[in-house]
This record gives structure tokens, C-alpha cells and sequence, in this order.
């Protein structure tokens, strides 16, 4: 019940949409759909055309390794493949389970069942001189492998279920690794001590996934899919995931990352993830009374518009930046790698200690780098605000400096990232989890097809169960009528409104929010008995 959910919210207000708020799956016009299909061929083409070791996708153009987050996203693209006819259903297929029995075959790229970062190109080989077994780009890996199960089955779902049955998340739990900080997150990494024994001694990072942004929660979230109750994490640390909280120059609270102001922090989980159907979870119904209530896409809706909004406001007069130059996110540069960012002000959270609850002041300072926008940060702003459609018809039609290369005659859409200072710049790489990202994210704006494949696998159904978690087949709050946010609108809502009588501002027997329920909400409710459809996808 949404009024139970608001009253054991604790003392904070919950972090929720308005009632009624559109959604994605959104509707296009012909011209965009046009556009936003071509931009997902052009990075399918970028994905699968060239490729490197076991068929898989390079870290970037020419690059020396392969980033096994990387290959998620590719695994993800393949199973798109056959509904954009980019490659028939035996052609997808067999890439995939030919990539997926490489992974699978080659030795010394994981341990405990999670997987090096980065492998060699050439030969598959771990690269721990690169970096070492990353937990978040191992959580991508199968995200995208159960992507890719649920759409093909049969040897490519057996194959996904050796993966995900062998990690053991439980040996990547940090115990007293963190100095003052309590126990029990799980590690970024594992490295070995001795890199020529890559799969030998080695030690966890004394770095953790605490706070509840996109990679933490999807980290968090892919530990529970390993059915092993002693090779799996504690399903509550989901709800131990701090979520500080800031308020928008728009005035809206929002859970932020202290660490890092990137767009990409608040969107890469909800790429598989179904966030417009999960709606809110209550941390306090679980314990913990100093995090907020929060419906994630509401919260990406909020930092979307306050990126859009230091975009505009442009404070340092920075080329690119405006309202069809935004988000800030990590990218190439002309000067490198960038990893601009965009913060709230900080707000306290009543009751909270420190750093359990919130983490210690400073460091949220806004960095809007040189001006440069990444294609996949607009794409990725397209699931919370149509506006960015406005960014990707600009980037589109840019020739100074050039940043589309037209699919239908060889190239790969979007390039990386612009700028459009000194002349303009343009990426000429580009980046697998980017153009990854870019197309997963337009796949949910058109048709929510990602959000089906990923929910549709019984490991992510049993993570749900365990976490406490639910997904809805409506959009949360798509239909103000049903008072109980069940996706129908039946006998209990009438009873919902009927206890809730009176003068009651806020309460969601208010169908028509005048502070007050009474007989225009009964009639409401009446009126619209049946099943609520709102943002319904196909399964």
C-alpha cells in the first residue's frame, strides 16, 4: 500500500514522481524514430563489426585489451539484433554463444568467478598490469549475459547459468579492509600480488561500493542473482547503501554520489534495471530509518534536469554547453580522458552518523571540464527527459566539428564525444560501454525491450524476491485512481479512499489532490475499475 509506504517512510520525505507522470517507453515522432534507429545501428555496427580474441568487442578503437563490461553491452546488442533485422536469429545466436564459450574457455581471467576487468585483445589473457578483477564491470558482464539468455535460451541460457553460478561474490566482501568504515560492502576490486600469477595470492581493494548510485545498486543487485546462499552477499546490503541527500538549484531532493557528479552515476543501472516499473523501495521497512524512501528514475529525472539546467546557466562560458549540449559525463576530450560532473547542495539527514549514514563534508564542488558532451550521456538523459532528443538531432546535424557518421553507408553514428570550442573536436575513437550504453538506453526509450529480456531471467526474479524488491507490469503511479499501486483499480482502492475520509492533503486516496477525499475520488475510482495499462510493456 503507497499510504503504508509514506508512513514508514521514517523521517524523510520520499524521493517519488508526480502521480500520473509519463514514462518510458516514450512515443517519437517518424523523424526521431528515423534518427534514434539509426543511432543504434550505427553503435551495433561499432560493437560487432571489428572485433578482437573470441569475437569479442575492444575496450575502444585499436585498443590493446578488451573490457569485459564491454562485452555485456555486446551480448545485450546481439540480442537486440534480430527485431532491428541487423542480423538474422542463427547469426546472433552463434556470435553470442561463440563469445560467451571463449569467456568460459579461456584460463586465468577470473577469479572466484568474477572476471578481470580487462583481457588481452590478442590472446585473452588477464591484464592485471590494466587493472584487476572488477566487480562492477563483472556485474555488467552478466547483465548483459542474462540479457542475451533470456532471448536466445537454450545452449546460450545454459552457458549464462555456468557464468553466473560460478561467482562467488561472497570473497569480494571487504571486512576490516576500510580504516574506520564499517565492514561488510563489497570490494571495487581484487588484485594479485604477483601480476605472472594472475589467478595466485592477491589482496581486495581497501575501496567499497557504499553509496546507492547506478553502479553500487547494479554491483549490489547482480551479487543476488548466484543461487548459493554461501557464495552470495547479505540481500540487506541493497538497504545499507548510504544515500545522501542534496537539493537541486530546481529545489528537489535527491540521493547523490559524494564522489563523483557524472551523468552516468545516476543512469547505468536503470539500463537493465526496470526503475518506471519498480517505483519506490522503503530502506525503513528494512531498518534503516537514514535512507530515504526513493524511486530511482524520479531521482536520474531530478539530476537529469540539474544538469540540463547548469547547462544552460553555463557559469564559466564554456563551448557546447546550453540546452542542446548536455549532460556532463565521463568521456574522451581534447584533452584526455574527462570525467566532469554536477553536484546538489548538500543537506544533512536528520539522525544520521557519520560515515555509516552520510559521508563527511566536502568534495562536491562542480566540475563542468572543458564543455565537452559524450552522444551516450545524451542518449542515457533520453529515459528521464525528452529534451535531450533535442542534444542528439543537435549532434546530428553538427559539421563543426563532425560527429555523425551516417550508418547506412558504413558508419557508426555518433562519434564519442564533441566539443565545439577552438574550431570544434571530435572523438575519432570510440568506447565499447559508451556506445553500449547509448544503445541499450534508446532501446528502453523506444520499446522497454532491455528492461523485459534482463527481468525475464529467474536469477534477476529471485534477486527481486530476495532484496525485497518488486516490478510492476504499470508504471508506478501511471493511473492516480489506483490508490494502491497494485496496476489495478478494484475493491481495495475503494476502501482505500473510503478509510481515508476527509481532510487529507498528500494521501493518495486523493485521487484528484485537492486535500481532501471525498466523493469526486470515490466516482474517480469507480469510474476507472479494471486494470491500470499505463506504460504496460511487452513481455
Amino acid at each position: 500500500m503507497f499510504s503504508a509506504l509514506l508512513l514508514a517512510g521514517g523521517p524523510l520525505p520520499p524521493i517519488v514522481p508526480e502521480l500520473g507522470a509519463p514514462r518510458p517507453p516514450w512515443t517519437f515522432s517518424d523523424s526521431d524514430e528515423a534518427l534514434l534507429e539509426s543511432a543504434q545501428f550505427g553503435a551495433f555496427r561499432a560493437l560487432t563489426s571489428v572485433t578482437a580474441y573470441g569475437g569479442m568487442v575492444r575496450d575502444s578503437t585499436n585498443s590493446p585489451v578488451i573490457s569485459l563490461a564491454g562485452v555485456g553491452f555486446q551480448l545485450a546488442a546481439l540480442a537486440l539484433a534480430p527485431e532491428h533485422d541487423w542480423l538474422t536469429e542463427l547469426e546472433a545466436e552463434t556470435r553470442t554463444l561463440n563469445i560467451l564459450q571463449a569467456v568460459l574457455n579461456t584460463p586465468d581471467i577470473a577469479k572466484h568467478g568474477l572476471y578481470y576487468h580487462w583481457i588481452d585483445a590478442t590472446t585473452g589473457a588477464p591484464r592485471p598490469d590494466w587493472d584487476g578483477v572488477s566487480t562492477v564491470d563483472s556485474a555488467l558482464f552478466y547483465a548483459g549475459a542474462m540479457v542475451a539468455a533470456s532471448r536466445f535460451g537454450g545452449f546460450v541460457d545454459s552457458a549464462v547459468n555456468e557464468l553466473i553460478l560460478n561467482a562467488d561474490w561472497s570473497k569480494f566482501v571487504l571486512s576490516d579492509e576500510v580504516p574506520s568504515f564499517p565492514s561488510g560492502y563489497l570490494s571495487l576490486a581484487w588484485e594479485p600480488n604477483d601480476e605472472a600469477l594472475p589467478t595466485g595470492e592477491g589482496e581486495l581493494l581497501p575501496y567499497a561500493w557504499v553509496d546507492a548510485m547506478d553502479e553500487e545498486r547494479l554491483t549490489v543487485f547482480l551479487a543476488q542473482t548466484q543461487l548459493n546462499p554461501n557464495k552470495t552477499t547479505d540481500p540487506d546490503m541493497w538497504w545499507t547503501l548510504r544515500r545522501p541527500l542534496g537539493i537541486t538549484p530546481a529545489g528537489e531532493r535527491v540521493v547523490y554520489s559524494p564522489y563523483s557528479g557524472a551523468f552516468f552515476r545516476t543512469f547505468y543501472a536503470q539500463l537493465f534495471l526496470d526503475t518506471p516499473r519498480m517505483g519506490p523501495d522503503n530502506p525503513s521497512e528494512h531498518g534503516f530509518s537514514s535512507r530515504t524512501t526513493t524511486d530511482f528514475w524520479e531521482n536520474t529525472r531530478r539530476h537529469a534536469q540539474m544538469h540540463r539546467d547548469r547547462a544552460i546557466n553555463n557559469p564559466n562560458g564554456l563551448p557546447t554547453l546550453g540546452p542542446v549540449g548536455w549532460p556532463l559525463t565521463a568521456s574522451l576530450s581534447p584533452n584526455g580522458y574527462a570525467v566532469p560532473g554536477v553536484f546538489p547542495t548538500v543537506t544533512p539527514i536528520p539522525g544520521a552518523e557519520r560515515p555509516q549514514d552520510e559521508p563527511s563534508p566536502g568534495g562536491t564542488s562542480p566540475d563542468d571540464g572543458d564543455g565537452t558532451i559524450a552522444a551516450y550521456g545524451a542518449a542515457g538523459a533520453l529515459l528521464f527527459d525528452l529534451q535531450a532528443m533535442d542534444v542528439l538531432r543537435h549532434a546530428r546535424d553538427l559539421t563543426q566539428p563532425l560527429v555523425w557518421n551516417e550508418p547506412a553507408v558504413g558508419g557508426f553514428g555518433y562519434r564519442d564525444a564533441w566539443n565545439e570550442g577552438n574550431g570544434g573536436w571530435s572523438a575519432t575513437k570510440h568506447i565499447s560501454i559508451d556506445d553500449g550504453a547509448l544503445l541499450l538506453a534508446i532501446e528502453n526509450a523506444r520499446t522497454g525491450r532491455v528492461w523485459s529480456l534482463f527481468h525475464q531471467h529467474p536469477y534477476v526474479q529471485i534477486a527481486m524476491d530476495r532484496i525485497g524488491l518488486e516490478r510492476r507490469s504499470c508504471v508506478w503511479g501511471g493511473c492516480p485512481e489506483d490508490v494502491d499501486r497494485d496496476c489495478t483499480i478494484g475493491f481495495s482502492d475503494l476502501l482505500a479512499v473510503l478509510s481515508s475520509w476527509g481532510f487529507n492533503p498528500g494521501n493518495p486516496a486523493d485521487v484528484n489532490q485537492d486535500n481532501a477525499v471525498e466523493f469526486s475520488d470515490l466516482l474517480a475510482v469507480l469510474s476507472a475499475i479494471g486494470p491500470c495499462e499505463a506504460g504496460e510493456l511487452a513481455e
